[in-house]
């Protein structure tokens, strides 16, 4: 079960490392930060799309 606080917490780090990537003084640090940022991105998008698949036990959703 997807829990609401892991969606916020990935929502918030993906925006901090959007963040960081746009403050970076250097491209190495810009170029850390964005694939932070898309790797949250991903896992956030994995989840959210797990919400919407009903789970199954022996073949059966559970409600």
């Amino acid at each position: 079960m997807v829990k609401e606080d892991d969606i916020e917490y990935l929502s918030r780090r993906v925006e901090e490392e959007r963040d960081k990537a746009e403050h970076a003084r250097d491209p190495s640090s810009y170029r850390v930060h964005t694939e932070f940022a898309r790797a949250y991105e991903r896992k956030l998008q994995v989840l959210i799309a797990s919400q919407s698949k009903p789970q199954l036990r022996n073949g059966h959703a559970i409600l």
